[in-house]
């Protein structure tokens, strides 16, 4: 009798610890998206990826307001992007249409690779994030959406000024080399180095069906509505907004469109934008320079 409440303790232990085992797979597998209605939680989560958890999903619940209180007269300037180099993100972060207003970098000591995202990893997704009156400055890769784009960013717009002091702006992404789809940049895009875009500032993956209204500026070349510099594919994209460079090679949807042995296509985009460079040479209605 002894042996057999012993065995039959042994047996129900055994399936306590296989329940838990099961459990804790299940809530893992899931990766229940964290949920976000404030600012504070929008740090916290960014904290979270930047500290390892990169796989993390999300979703907002709420608009969203970069202040610690709706009385303050002026944005919070102390966002620190989502991701890194070391933690790429390779969630899923859905903004379901709701509206982040007043997303701010520090001017006072402006670092490289910022926006709301510093980096995503190929199987990163951002998707239905609206940005407005945002202030996104750096060094070199500043997008609104994503600095260093290798995942996707769909249905997404940002309005605002996104500034650079080096190399690499874009309304969207300051460098792409994943997928860029539905997305549309109103506002300013200014950089002082070289590859500036509405939507990227250098284009090695794929963008469609975006648009740029925002004015376009930079102090060096290869500077373009849609893309400064193109080595993938861009398609059914237009630019409506003025684009400009202090230098040369400017072009109405890309600067300058392949490069250093990289192919560049550009089809079924239009441009009405002014394009405008300081010697008025290497310039074009769709591309500054075709190589």
């Amino acid at each position: 009798m002894k042996n057999g409440k012993k065995a039959l303790s042994v047996l129900l232990s055994i399936i306590m610890v296989l329940g838990v085992c099961a459990v804790g797979f299940t809530a893992s597998a899931e990766n229940v998206p964290m949920q976000i209605d404030s600012y504070a939680k929008l740090k916290e989560f960014a904290e979270l990826v930047n500290n390892g958890q990169t796989v993390l999903n999300a979703v907002l619940t709420a608009d969203i307001v970069c202040k610690n209180d709706p009385g303050d007269t002026s944005y919070l300037t102390d966002w620190t992007p989502i991701g890194n180099g070391e933690n790429e993100y390779t969630g899923t972060f859905d903004g379901m249409g709701y509206t982040v207003t007043g997303l701010s970098t520090s001017v006072l000591e402006p670092v490289d690779y910022v926006g709301l995202f510093g980096t995503t990893g190929s199987e990163g997704q951002v998707k239905n994030v609206i940005l407005e009156d945002c202030f996104i400055t750096g060094q070199g890769y500043a997008g609104g959406i994503v600095a260093f784009n290798n995942g996707a960013v769909l249905n997404s717009s940002v309005t605002g000024a996104v500034s650079a002091s080096g190399d690499y702006g874009g309304g969207i992404a300051g460098y792409n080399s994943g997928t860029i789809t539905n997305c549309h940049v109103a506002g300013t895009v200014t950089v002082t180095g070289k590859n500036t875009g509405g939507i990227a500032g250098y284009n090695c993956g794929t963008i469609t069906y975006s648009y740029n209204e925002a004015v376009i500026s930079s102090d060096k070349y290869y500077t373009g509505g849609i893309a400064g510099e193109n080595g993938g594919t861009i398609t059914d994209c237009y630019n409506t907004g003025a684009v400009s460079t202090a230098s040369d090679v400017a072009g109405g949807i890309v600067g300058i469109n392949g490069r250093s042995g990289s192919t560049g296509t550009v089809s079924k985009c239009y441009n009405i934008g002014n394009v405008s460079t300081s010697s008025g040479s290497t310039r074009g209605g769709i591309a500054g320079s075709n190589s």
